[in-house]
This record gives C-alpha cells, structure tokens and sequence, in this order.
C-alpha cells in the first residue's frame, strides 16, 4: 500500500498493536480449539510453535529489511494477516482431510509472520514509545485472553477462528494513510462473511471428512449420525446416534461415553456396574456415590440401577450435561431430580466437597475419564490430574472405612499404571505400611466380552477381609466378568511376588510393563496416558521448530554483529541474545503459571483464561512502570536488575506457587482462583520489565526488530523446552529453567551494559529519528 503520509501519533500506533495482540491470541486459542477436533492434542506444541515462529520471522524480516516496517507496509502486511486469518481453518480443514495436517503448519507460519512485521515494524518506528506500546501489546491480549471463554461460549469456536481477521484488519486500518483506508477495511470481509457462514451453519466442519481417524469417525463411518454439536471453549461436543438406536456423547471426535437409553438391557452388562453392585447388602443405609467424569450419564444410571439415590455427578464439559439432560426421558433422566450434578473438575470439586464436610463416599467412580482435548498449557491435560498418587490419596482419604475408589479403564496397560499408582497412594496415605500390604486393598476384573476388554479397578481404603473378597468376586462372577485379582485369593505371579516382598513396586511396575513405563504417576509428573519410549505425535515437529528457532537467533546476533563491525556491533549481538532469552524465559514462566492455575481452577478453559490473564496483566504493570519511571540510568544499565528481578519471579513462584495454591483447594473456586491470579500477577510485574527496557537501549529500526524477532523466537524455543521438560524432569522443571534462562539474559545483559560507551544507551541522532519518525508517519 502506498499514499500520501498523514499525521500519525503514538496513540494511533498504541491502538494497532492493542488490536494486533488482541486478534494474535483469539486467533491462536480458537484455533487450538479447533485442531483438538480435528487432530490430536498433542498437536498443541507444533501448533503453538508455528504461530510464535511466524511472528518472529516477520519480525526478522523487518530487521532485514527495515524499510518493511514503514507505515503501508506494516498495514498492508496487517492486512494480509486478516485475510489469511480468515482461511486458516478452511486451510487446517483441507490439511487434515488430506491427510497431510502438517501442511497446516505452513499457512499459520505466513499468518503470524505478517501480523509479526506489522507489530515489529510499529515498535520500530515508535521506539521511543516502546514501554507504552509494549504495555498495550500485553494490556490489549490480557482483555483478550480474560473475554475468551465468553467469547467461545456466545459465538463458537468456528466463528472465533474467523473472526480474529477482524482485529487484523481494523489494526491494517490505523495503520493505513487515508487514501488506503478503505483496502485495509475490505481485508476483513473474508473474515467477516466466513464467521457468518459458520454461524449460521454454512460452513461448519464435516466431522464424516476432515476429523483424523478417531472413534467419532469410525462410528460415523459404521452409519451413525450427529444429532447436535456444541463447539466452545472446551471442547467440540457431538452427539450422535448410531444405527441400533444408541446414543453417544463424543469430545473433540475422541473421548466417546454412552448414553444410558430407558431400556437397561443395552448397559447392563457394562462393567462399571460392579462399583455399585459390590458391597451392597440388604437393609444396609442408602449407600452415596460421587461420581467423576460422568459424560453422557451412564454412571448415573448404573448408580441407580442398585439403589443408590444419592449421587453426585461431576462433570467437566457443561455441554455434555446439557445435551444428555435436554434428552430428558430419552436418556433415562439421569442429570435430573435426585441426582446433584456439578460442573468443574473432579480433584477440584472433591477436595472442595470435603471442605464443606459432604462425605465421606461408599463409592467414587472414575470411569474412562478422558477428555482428550489440547489445552495451551500443553504440558499436561486436566484428566491426568485425575490419575496421580496425590489424587488417588485425597480420593480413598475421602471414602467410609470399608468404601472404594473404582476405576474403569480401557486396556492392561492402563490397569496397571492404575494399580502401580493406586499401591503407591495408599502407602502414601498411611493406609498400608508397603506395596506388598497394600496389595490386599485392590480387587480387579475383566469384561471379557467387550472389544478389546475393558478392566475395573476397585481400591479399598480398608483391606479386603475374606468375606469381602468373596461378595465382590461372586457379584463379578454374577455379572459374567472376569476375575483378575481377588485378595488372598487370586493374585497373578508378579503381583505376589510383589505381596510377598520378593520385589518392590519399581521392581513389580518394570516386570509388569515390560517395555513400557507403567510407574506410578504423580502430580510433578501426571502423564497417566503417556507410556513412551518415544515422543507423543507432534511432539518432534515442536522440537524441530524449537532447534530452528535457536539457530535463526544465532544467526540474528551473528549478522548483526557483522553489518556493522567498526562500531556497536558486539553490543547489537547482545542485545538480540538478550531478546531471545527474555522471550524464552517470559513463555516458559508463564506456563509454569498456567499450570499452578489449572490446579487452582480446575476448569481448563476457565484456568487458561484466568493465567493468561494474569499473567499479560503483570507483564502489563511493569511495562507501565518502565514507561512512567524518569531516571537518569541508561535502559542498558538498568536492562541486567531488570532480567534479575523477572528470574526472581519466576523462581517465587516455582517455589512458593505450589503451597500458596494449597492453601486454597477447599475454597469456592472464584476465591482460589482470584489467589491463583493474585499471586501470578504480583510474579509477572517482574517479567514485564526487562522487554521494554532492551528495546529502548536498542540502536535503530533494525536493532529493534531484530530484539523482537529474537524474543518471539525466543518463545518457540520455550514451548519446545516445555515438552520436553515437563515429561522427563517434571512440570516444576519449566519454571526453574524459566530461572535459568533468565540468568543467562543478566549475564549477557550485563556484558552489553559494560560495553564502550558508543555502545550504550539511545544515541542523540537515533532517538530524534524515531520521534522524527513518528511525527511523519513512518512512511
């Protein structure tokens, strides 16, 4: 685009990145959401890395070619931004029918690549505004992230996706001269027309053609039909109805549960009825029941196939319940009237039903509780929290003394995480003095019939005596399962080597799982589903994107260094390592803060909200402290105290984050929550203070954009640290390396600082460039 120049002042360039940074995160959380449906959730990382690989190479391309950064070229790149922001999903929808979803990655790349340039080339023209405009980048994406779940609830994921065009196309429309203001405008149509075509359902996905091979499509493909979807923010909720009538409740294509029909013949045989049935005597007290992932309601009625009226149905996915209860006698009225039904994360609800003194519970059910939809967090999913020692302890502490915990998993291998897992948790809670003891606490049997054959787990807080190990093999037997496991009376080989002490629990778990890492989960390290050797799908495209990432900074501070080897070009290579380490420490320190959320909140898409929130928030207040503090120091001397304090508070909060949350998990959500956000935020004051400074120690249109090509890329090299991280050495482990990574920035920041003195600060003659800049429009 080209025109004649206006009058173009910094609020108008505070408004453009306000709305780059705004339509930058809806679009990137819309799309996640989207993907979760279509692909795998481990496809969080790649996807997740590509959009921050894209934002660095445009800026990178601005630090090339600074002329790209002048006003019609960042709006026109704005503009193209919106326009492909529009197809993006059209675009992941064609990949993944294609059966080639890593072609998506390319077009998210170019989305971000030109919404980076536009947002670099605006930093580079007005860096003398730079805290400012960094305070609204941050301000402007914390709006954002705290209107999202609103957002995906009223509007759709779908409609989310496309719409993020808009905010790109009305940033290309401040940054356009006059004469080009109406073309800016026009690039969000395509987003405009495509959201409405969505809404109004004319362009919805197809789950029959562009979901990867998942249970939903394999019914749909066997004749079942959708009857109805709901696609918010956590997750894409289909009900279909398969040709016998059956009905099924499916998230995101993947985690399928049935539907309880009126007639009981169709589920009587399922095996999660032995967690009610054993145990069960007549003339006994009405026995209660809480009941965790419930989905479609089969629970529920399993429950009240043997008596027991008072349950309590814990279910993560709003939209489940409300399309199982809309069913009404259809479905067996199993979310109405007697049965409590409470939406939220089970370990959240329970610890907070607890708190209120509602238990203890004759029977606590997990039954193939799995989500399976991708949150950003990304090092791990909400479900895992569900299946760790730490929350198999807090569930048998919650049980009467001869009450248990049941368990209906999908295959041996998840039995026997589970039974590892549950042994360990109950020498943990001072139930069973070792594993061997414990050993007399569990009680597994196998429906053999089901395709494969479906496991149930049942851990007892007390110790099965005989005469319980009898009932509830009897009942098993009644119910045409099979016996795997009975106390004192069946054990497997391994097992009663373990009971007898011949081998101990890491000694029965590799014996057990043989290639497969079956040990016990636990809250550091919660990835219950994930038995390696090898990475999860998608995760070595993140890694690959991360080693990619590395290598562009390097060669950012090696070309840099070598434009300009007369003068500050030592400091300029610096500067831009500096960037990449506070763009890696700032991602890294927010993941760990979305995690300490998540167990805070429980609810994932109300967690995510809440972090980010948080988090853009603090970052948002120490910008506005670098921008209004007036002192004499030079940014480059200030730039080292400043990434010092951002690892402080990334070590604050690894450190002390986990038992600040503590103190809140048997209060009201909101209070914890608002805890959770406190302490986060008082956290990220710190890591907003260092960016701003580094930008305004920068010499030049080029230096900036290359700082900031390096901090986006910087955080690509986070999200692929955090994947590796989090599985190998702990979820704890990516908030100290976020430590870490920002000493690395104080040892280079420092170096900078102590540089000649024509390598500090803001020369004269640049600083009355960018306000000559800016004054003129920066064409």
């Amino acid at each position: 685009m080209t025109g004649t120049a206006a009058p173009f002042d910094a609020r108008t360039a505070i408004g453009a990145v306000a709305a780059l940074a705004a339509a930058g995160i809806v679009l990137e959380v819309a799309l996640l959401r989207v993907l979760s449906a279509l692909l795998a959730a481990s496809w969080v990382a790649p996807v997740l890395g590509a959009a921050l690989l894209g934002g660095g190479l445009g800026a990178a391309a601005v630090a090339a070619r600074p002329d790209l950064g002048g006003r019609a070229r960042a709006a026109t790149a704005a503009a193209a931004a919106a326009v492909l922001a529009a197809l993006l999903p059209i675009a992941w929808s064609a990949a993944v029918a294609a059966g080639a979803p890593a072609w998506g990655l390319i077009p998210t790349v170019a989305t971000y690549a030109f919404a980076g340039a536009a947002l670099a080339g605006t930093f580079a023209r007005h860096r003398a505004r730079a805290a400012a405009l960094y305070r609204a980048d941050l301000g402007a994406a914390a709006a954002a992230a705290a209107a999202l779940p609103v957002l995906l609830a009223l509007l759709g994921t779908g409609v989310a996706a496309h719409a993020a065009g808009i905010g790109f196309a009305f940033a290309a429309a401040l940054l356009a001269t006059p004469a080009w203001r109406a073309p800016a405008v026009a690039a969000g149509l395509p987003a405009l027309l495509l959201a409405l075509a969505t809404a109004v359902g004319l362009a919805e996905i197809d789950p029959d053609r562009t979901l990867a091979p998942k249970p939903l499509r394999a019914l749909a493909e066997a004749g079942a039909v959708v009857e109805r979807s709901v696609w918010d923010g956590t997750a894409r909720t289909d009900l279909m109805r398969a040709p016998d009538g059956a009905r099924y409740v499916f998230l995101d294509g993947g985690a399928g549960s049935l539907v309880p029909g009126p007639d009981p013949a169709r589920w009587r045989g399922d095996v999660g009825a032995l967690a009610f049935a054993v145990g069960r005597t007549p003339g006994d007290e009405p026995r209660r029941a809480l009941l965790i992932g419930t989905g479609g309601g089969l629970d529920v009625a399993q429950a009240r196939a043997v008596g027991i009226a008072d349950a309590t149905a814990i279910e993560v996915d709003a939209a489940a319940v409300a399309l199982v209860r809309a069913l009404g006698a259809e479905a067996g009225d199993v979310y109405g009237a007697p049965t409590r039904v409470i939406v939220g994360d089970g370990r959240r609800e329970l610890a907070r039903l607890a708190a209120r003194g509602e238990g203890p519970w004759d029977v606590i059910t997990l039954a193939q509780v799995v989500l399976q939809a991708a949150e950003a967090q990304g090092a791990a999913r909400t479900e895992q929290r569900l299946y760790t020692r730490e929350a198999f302890q807090e569930a048998v502490r919650s049980l009467t003394p001869q009450g248990h915990l049941a368990l209906k998993l999908y295959d041996e291998v998840t039995l026997t995480r589970a039974l590892v897992t549950a042994l360990a948790a109950l020498v943990d809670a001072g139930l069973a003095p070792d594993a061997g003891a414990a050993v007399e606490h569990v009680f597994v049997a196998l429906d053999a019939r089901a395709q494969p054959p479906v496991p149930m787990l049942l851990v007892r807080r007390a110790p099965f005596d005989v005469e319980a190990a009898l009932d509830a093999a009897r009942t098993a037997e009644d119910g045409g399962w099979s016996l795997v496991v009975v106390p004192g009376l069946l054990t497997p080989p391994a097992l009663a080597d373990l009971a007898a002490g011949a081998l101990d629990l890491d000694g029965f778990a590799a014996a057990a799982g043989g290639d497969l890492d079956v040990r016990p989960t636990s809250d550091a390290r919660p990835y219950f589903f994930a038995f390696g050797p090898g990475p999860r799908p998608g995760t070595t495209a993140a890694w690959a994107l991360g080693v990619a990432a590395l290598a562009a900074i390097a060669a950012l501070a090696w070309a840099l260094r070598t434009r300009r080897p007369e003068g500050p070009a030592s400091g300029a290579a610096r500067r831009v390592l500096v960037g990449g380490a506070l763009g890696t420490g700032f991602l890294l320190a927010e993941l760990s803060a979305l995690e300490l959320v998540r167990v805070a909140v429980g609810h994932p898409t109300w967690s995510l909200a809440v972090a980010l929130a948080a988090v853009l928030i603090g970052g948002a207040a120490g910008a506005h402290l670098v921008a209004r503090r007036r002192t004499a120091a030079s940014p480059a001397s200030r730039l080292p105290g400043a990434a010092a304090l951002a690892g402080l508070g990334a070590a604050a909060l690894a450190g002390f984050g986990p038992e600040w949350i503590a103190l809140g998990a048997a209060w009201p959500t909101v209070a914890a929550g608002g805890a959770a956000a406190l302490a986060v935020v008082v956290a990220a004051i710190a890591w907003g203070l260092p960016f701003p400074l580094l930008l305004h120690a920068a010499h030049g249109r080029r230096e900036v954009a290359a700082v900031w090509a390096a901090s986006g890329l910087g955080a690509v090299v986070a999200a692929a640290a955090a994947v590796l991280l989090a599985p190998a050495w702990g979820v704890p482990a990516i908030g100290w390396t976020a430590l870490a990574v920002y000493g690395f920035g104080f040892v280079v920041a420092s170096g900078a600082a102590s540089a000649p003195a024509s390598d500090r600060g803001v020369d004269r003659a640049s600083a009355q460039a960018s306000t000559s800049s800016s004054a003129s429009g920066g064409a």
